[in-house]
């Protein structure tokens, strides 16, 4: 589609198309140059620079972050129970949502058998 576009205004080596090429190949190096760096860049999680920005992460989503081992390790502790009653949840919900196809099949089977 894009192609057929810029055939008529000049085709791909005219403005619009080396404007066009340019901004696509700059987005891909982009997110290729991210990508590599995520990778290859290695946090050990004790430098100041990474413990100030995720402060600062923590305060602008409104978390509070834990400052001494003890806090870190009730977080841990309220996090994997948080995890735990969610799965139980969505674990009963999904045995809910069977039980009520069940029956609406069991009702519609029922209703074929008295017709």
């Amino acid at each position: 589609i894009v192609l057929s576009m810029l055939a008529e205004s000049g085709g791909i080596f005219g403005f619009k198309g080396l404007l066009h090429i340019s901004i696509v190949i700059f987005i891909l190096i982009n997110v290729l140059f991210n990508y590599y760096k995520c990778l290859v860049v290695k946090n050990d999680h004790r430098s100041t620079q990474y413990r100030v920005a995720v402060r600062e992460l923590a305060l602008a989503t409104g978390v509070q972050y834990p400052e001494s081992e003890e806090e870190v390790e009730t977080f841990r502790l309220n996090y994997e129970k948080m995890m735990k009653d969610r799965t139980n949840e969505r674990r009963q919900q999904v045995k809910e949502s069977v039980k009520r196809v069940q029956e609406k099949n069991d009702n519609m089977l029922d209703r074929e058998d008295g017709d």
